[in-house]
């Protein structure tokens, strides 16, 4: 039998008719149906949900500007705007990729033009990359592996030392994290943090998913990096630094999780080796 959410939280936000839609380590997602019969997303936490508390207070902010409209929170739920797709993942796949890259882009510079203020609550960079600062080097990794997280650290340390103007960032960009509704694509599930924009499209460039070859090409990553530095008005360098970066984050999450792949790690040391050529 399919699961289905507490019916005292189905009251609470006045919706039912709900259908599983997405099951994660983190949370439940149904579609659910509004009192009008307009759909919407009710995502439920496994767990109380503090460390999405400052994205979702970002949501709000937004109020709909770019982003998903977040309409009522809950003990451990939140009721989200429904946006139909596709993702912006759906769409590089199916072979719009300047296209879908672009709107990835535009999306982000809406969401910056809201100049919205960054909270107490929202961690600053240097504490989000705490991860890759603390963890230890096991004997078990392979060398290109400790290398590699070795390199990124004194990068990480690097950029966030230089950065300048920090801003409230959505911090999880990508494509599968903007979806198209009927007021056209807009972002999902932001973290919620303060840094410098150029680290906006950091994860955009480990994405999307299914495009391993493309991502694994240097003439593919450098010509998608120039493309976003002119519309992002962030040097290429700079944006490929970021992006190498948060890979090494990303690596040093998974391994403390003990779910590190090989396609982690080779992506990684590809990163390494472009932010490490370019001009």
């Amino acid at each position: 039998m399919e699961a289905r959410p507490d019916k005292r939280l189905l009251r609470r936000f006045a919706v039912g008719s709900p259908k599983l839609i997405a099951e994660t380590p983190r949370a439940s997602v149904w579609q659910v149906s509004q009192s009008d019969g307009s759909p919407a997303a009710l995502k439920v936490y496994h767990r109380d949900y503090d460390e999405e508390a400052p994205g979702l207070d970002l949501l709000q902010a937004w109020q709909g500007r770019a982003a998903a409209h977040l309409l009522g929170t809950a003990d451990k739920a939140v009721l989200l705007e429904w946006l139909e797709g596709p993702s912006l993942s759906e769409l590089w796949l199916d072979g719009e990729r300047e296209r879908a890259d672009s709107l990835l882009v535009e999306t982000a510079l809406r969401l910056h033009d809201c100049n919205v203020s960054p909270t107490e609550q929202m961690p600053a960079l240097s504490d989000w990359f705490q991860s890759l600062f603390e963890i230890e080097s096991d004997s078990s990794w392979p060398e290109s592996t400790k290398r590699d997280l070795g390199f990124c650290r004194g990068l990480a340390r690097d950029l966030i030392l230089s950065s300048e103007s920090p801003i409230a960032l959505h911090g999880d960009l990508h494509h599968d994290n903007i979806r198209l509704g009927q007021r056209g694509y807009a972002a999902i599930d932001p973290k919620g943090l303060i840094g410098e924009r150029g680290y906006e499209l950091a994860n955009a460039f480990r994405n999307p998913e299914g495009a391993e070859r493309q991502l694994l090409d240097a003439d593919f990553q450098n010509a998608r990096a120039d493309a976003w530095s002119e519309a992002f008005n962030v040097e290429k360098r700079r944006l490929l630094q970021w992006a190498t970066a948060h890979a090494a984050l990303s690596l040093s999450w998974s391994l403390e999780e003990a779910e590190a792949s090989d396609q982690t790690r080779e992506l990684l040391s590809f990163l390494c080796s472009l932010a490490s050529t370019s001009a």
